[in-house]
């Protein structure tokens, strides 16, 4: 018999298992309680990004993304994406990426995406947060970076570090 996730409070992982069950949506959710129960807790994990995101003392901010990725990872990644990755200020995009690596293996394909922006200093982020992450999947499109000329120098430096970086995990 599957526990109602109104029985008791909800912990990420009965958020997460019916999540799941509802097919990566809410859509699936059996009633508005149970609706309320998971609208009301991605509330929280926002609130919580958002704050970090707005974050100026340093201790602060890496205490705030180590509890973000511990308890909220899953679900902050594309949010912080779709939120703050595209934001027209460049300190934003950075502080995104920084949060995105902090959130570790979750964020290699968002960040990878990243490495196809427009903006040469996002590439660089991106690059910078790929290495700090170390996962094999962004080998390709870092070495695609190092060797392309035409990218700035910034960029080339950050995708040999990346490169370095992960090979030498």
């Amino acid at each position: 018999v599957r526990s109602h996730i109104l029985d008791h409070h909800p912990t990420q992982r009965d958020i997460t298992m019916k999540f799941v069950e509802a097919g990566l949506g809410v859509f699936g959710l059996n009633d508005k309680n149970e609706c309320g129960a998971w609208l009301a807790y991605t509330e929280v994990w926002k609130r919580f990004a958002d704050e970090y995101m707005a974050e100026t003392n340093p201790a602060k901010e890496m205490q705030r993304a180590e509890v973000l990725r511990s308890k909220y990872g899953e679900f902050l990644v594309p949010y912080v994406q779709q939120t703050y990755l595209h934001d027209a200020a460049p300190d934003v995009r950075r502080r995104a990426s920084s949060l995105l690596s902090a959130m570790g293996v979750q964020a290699v394909l968002p960040l990878i995406q990243v490495m196809q922006s427009s903006n040469a200093l996002d590439r660089e982020y991106a690059a910078h947060a790929l290495g700090y992450i170390r996962d094999k999947r962004a080998l390709p499109v870092l070495r695609q970076h190092y060797d392309d000329a035409s990218q700035p120098q910034a960029v080339r430096q950050a995708s040999i570090d990346a490169i370095v970086d992960i090979m030498t995990n």
